[in-house]
C-alpha cells in the first residue's frame, strides 16, 4: 500500500518480495492464512490481538478491517 501511495505522488518505486512471484500472498489469499474476504464483528477481530489489543486499537480504528478489504477488491 505504501508503495502504491508513494508511486501515485510521482515517486518511482521498486517493490521486493521473497516469493517466488510478486505478491503471491494475495494471489493464494483463501487457500492459507490470509482470508482478506472474512468479516466478523470489530471487537472479535481486536481480540484476536490478545496482549496487545489495546495498542493495536487505535491503528485498527484508523485503517479497519473493511478498509483493507475495500482496497484489496479495488484491485480486482
Amino acid at each position: 500500500m505504501a508503495a502504491e501511495i508513494l508511486a501515485q505522488g510521482g515517486m518511482q518505486v521498486d517493490v521486493y518480495d521473497a516469493m517466488p512471484s510478486v505478491g503471491r500472498k494475495f494471489l493464494l489469499a483463501g487457500m492459507g492464512g490470509m482470508n482478506i474476504t472474512h468479516s466478523e464483528p470489530f471487537e472479535s477481530f481486536l481480540s484476536r490481538y490478545s496482549s496487545r489489543a489495546e495498542a493495536m486499537r487505535p491503528l485498527l480504528e484508523a485503517f479497519p478491517p473493511a478498509a483493507l478489504r475495500e482496497w484489496i477488491h479495488g484491485w480486482g
